[in-house]
């Protein structure tokens, strides 16, 4: 069996956009600049974990 890919929760710092993929794109499909992202999801149980934004980085 394949190991599953994993996969974030990436914020554009410039237009605040949100993807959910394995990296970060180089261009923001939004804004259509190179911005940088930053991974906002949550690695803790008490935000219930990957498959959630964390609420303190939103």
């Amino acid at each position: 069996m394949a190991q599953a890919e994993s996969r974030a929760y990436w914020k554009c710092k410039t237009c605040n956009f949100t993807i959910y993929a394995s990296v970060p794109p180089d261009t923001c499909p939004v804004c259509r600049n190179q911005c940088k992202f930053k991974d906002i999801t949550c690695y803790l149980p008490e935000c219930g974990g990957p498959a959630y934004i964390d609420p303190r980085l939103k």
